[in-house]
């Protein structure tokens, strides 16, 4: 049972390389939560590497938490 993390650009586009090493560690260990950085309104759209990380969970029907930077509380 393995909880991660993921972060990563909001430009990142190469999907297949990033769901190819998210079921590499998945094979290695029992992923049972993804847990990456969404995005919110001073942020904007939701995109890029967590996005993506969350849709690959999806699909193998991980859990997800999504956690939200506090970009105006922390900058």
């Amino acid at each position: 049972m393995m909880r991660i993390v993921v972060t990563g650009g909001r430009d990142f586009i190469d999907v297949p390389l990033l769901w190819c090493r998210l079921d590499e560690a998945h094979s290695l260990v029992d992923i049972t939560l993804l847990i990456d950085g969404a995005s919110d309104d001073a942020t904007g759209p939701y995109v890029g590497f967590d996005y993506w990380s969350n849709q690959w969970a999806l699909g193998r029907f991980i859990r997800t938490q999504r956690v939200h930077a506090e970009w105006r509380k922390y900058g």
